[in-house]
């Protein structure tokens, strides 16, 4: 039998010597998808890992079930799950020992490790804890449903399987062939159920298949039009015209009256009956004159006309709205820019030029910045070049390092007869010369003011670090980062903060620290010097940027400008 220990002596002169564990570890897990045996062997003869021994172990367990070793697959299993502080990890990797004690015929020993394992904490995501969830369930089934000399393990199976069936009929492990239960031996109520439940966990093929057959009882029937017309819309978005017919009756009669009529007009749109979305939004200005979607409804006034470029009537719609609502509504701005488009699409420069103007009342990087640069454009259109550079130059110096910052400079070299091509026109001098080297030695932190915990924790940080395991490294770094952050002086924070991400390749701490998370902080030449430049721009996703831009013969920095001013950035 093996043995596999912990070995928790840890200190800071870990790294130097066992830099060539660190490198066979590595080695051996990058083996680990296409060579497991060979991955196995090596990590075999690792030594021990202080402080973080379950790694080794985790990776052992891995190979082994890559290669094939049940039998040291669970052993090790074991192994990891004593060894390991994340109870979620403890739990999967118990589960995955007993289906492998299951599979070599070890049933009984399976059951009671299955059962073990009931109540357990998971972690995760809701999908996540579902999948293990299930799969712990099946497992219990099957143990049970092999006796069939046992009436009453046969009927612990059956109520298993049915507790599937109905609490989780999208996981894998339910549709697995083999339950001893089906849909079909289910209630109507406990298949109505299930329908909502395949409906919640993103199955909607299944809730649909399910809802339709239940829509031909008077019980179901109102309920279940409702989730075969939010299905047929809004989530597989597939049958707008059947969508239609279902709110229409909702609409009639019933709780949600206001809601389906709305939804009724956005199934006419979908099917691009702007005329009938119309008319039935009148109907609910009528119904509920201070209703949910009135703003919305507002909007389309101007936006249906606008997207089948009816650009008058758009002009006129776009207008209502901002008499009734003004600046400050959800969709002013983006109203304004339609408005201005719509005068833009018949020629009307100087119209647009106008409404543009209203719209750089927002200052920032997407909305001003916009604004500016279709000024230009228009105000070129009109022949009024000095103007044209005069809203450029504005750009230029509000929003350089941005998208329309870019383009702005584009329209320029247009205007003045030059090279247009980004790679070719005006870019920050001293771009790609912000020096992101650390200006802190982790191996200086002042740890004193630790505990002897928070430095047992912090040493665990080290050496996953020095593992490349960044990802357990920041988990790792959570509990004890506002307290290192703590000791360190006031004016040294920033220095710290930058040094301490990318020691661990966590970029959103300083890029929240230097700019409040907003992706309109910074639009400005920035200065290469300062440390919050850096912080603000981390070079994330550095292979694909420096490949990406290289193909284009573009600065890198745009590339990272342009990626910190999408809407979903988060380095």
């Amino acid at each position: 039998m093996m043995v596999f220990s912990l070995v928790l002596v840890v200190g800071p002169g870990w790294a130097a010597a066992q830099g060539t564990v660190a490198e066979r570890y590595k080695q051996a897990r990058e083996l680990l998808s296409e060579a497991p045996k060979q991955a196995y062997e090596l990590a075999m003869g690792l030594e021990p890992l202080a402080g973080v021994d379950e790694l080794r172990v985790g990776l052992l367990a891995d190979a082994a079930m890559a290669a094939g070793m049940t039998d040291e697959a669970i052993e090790l299993l074991e192994a990891f799950a004593r060894a390991t502080p994340d109870d979620g990890h403890a739990f999967r990797a118990r589960l995955d020992r007993a289906e492998l004690l299951l599979l070599v015929g070890k049933g009984d020993e399976a059951l009671s490790l299955a059962q073990s394992l009931r109540g357990s904490k998971i972690g995760g995501r809701r999908v996540e804890r579902r999948f293990f969830l299930s799969r712990l369930m099946r497992l219990q089934h099957d143990i049970y449903a092999s006796r069939s000399d046992d009436k009453g393990a046969q009927a612990r199976a059956k109520s298993l399987a049915r507790d599937l069936i109905k609490g989780y009929p999208a996981e894998a492990a339910t549709k697995r062939a083999g339950l001893l239960v089906s849909v079909e031996d289910l209630s109507d109520a406990e298949r109505f159920g299930r329908a909502k439940t395949l409906f919640d966990t993103w199955d909607y093929h299944g809730a649909r298949e399910e809802f339709e057959r239940l829509y031909k009882d008077a019980k179901y029937q109102r309920e279940s039009r409702w989730f075969l017309a939010e299905i047929a819309l809004n989530r597989l978005r597939d049958r707008p015209k059947e969508a239609e017919g279902y709110f229409a009756e909702l609409a009639k009669i019933g709780p949600k009256q206001e809601e389906s009529l709305y939804l009724l007009a956005r199934s006419q749109m979908r099917q691009e009956r702007y005329d009938d979305a119309l008319k039935t939004m009148d109907r609910y200005l009528a119904a509920y004159p201070r209703g949910t979607h009135v703003q919305v409804i507002h909007y389309y006034g101007g936006w249906l006309h606008y997207d089948h470029r009816d650009n008058e009537r758009a002009i006129v719609g776009f207008r209502a709205y901002m008499d009734r609502y003004g600046y400050r509504s959800r969709h002013s701005s983006y109203v304004l820019g339609f408005w201005a488009w719509a005068h833009m699409r018949l020629g009307q420069w100087k119209e647009a030029v106008g409404v543009w103007e209203q719209m750089r009342r927002y200052g920032n990087t997407l909305v001003e910045g916009k604004a500016l640069y279709w000024q230009a454009y228009a105000l070129e259109k009109l022949g009024e070049q000095k103007d044209a550079q005069a809203r450029l130059n504005v750009l230029k110096s509000r929003y350089s390092v941005s998208y329309y910052g870019m383009l702005g400079e584009q329209l320029r070299a247009k205007i003045n007869g030059e090279d247009a091509r980004a790679s070719q026109v005006w870019w920050p001098e001293g771009s790609g010369t912000a020096n992101d080297r650390p200006r802190k030695r982790i191996d200086e932190f002042p740890i004193a003011g630790l505990n002897a915990a928070q430095k047992k924790s912090w040493e665990r940080v080290r050496i996953l670090v020095e593992l490349d395991e960044r990802e357990h490294a920041r988990d790792a770094l959570k509990p004890i980062y506002e307290r290192l952050i703590a000791l360190v002086p006031a004016a040294e924070r920033d220095q710290w903060i930058h040094a301490l991400g990318y020691y661990v390749g966590d970029y959103n701490r300083m890029w929240q620290l230097a700019t409040g998370g907003s992706i309109s902080a910074m639009p400005a030449v920035p200065d290469p010097k300062a440390l919050r430049t850096v912080m603000a721009y981390p070079r994330a996703y550095k292979d694909i940027v420096l490949s990406t831009t290289g193909e284009f013969d573009l600065p890198p920095e745009l590339m990272w400008s342009i990626m910190r001013q999408e809407s979903r950035y988060k380095p």
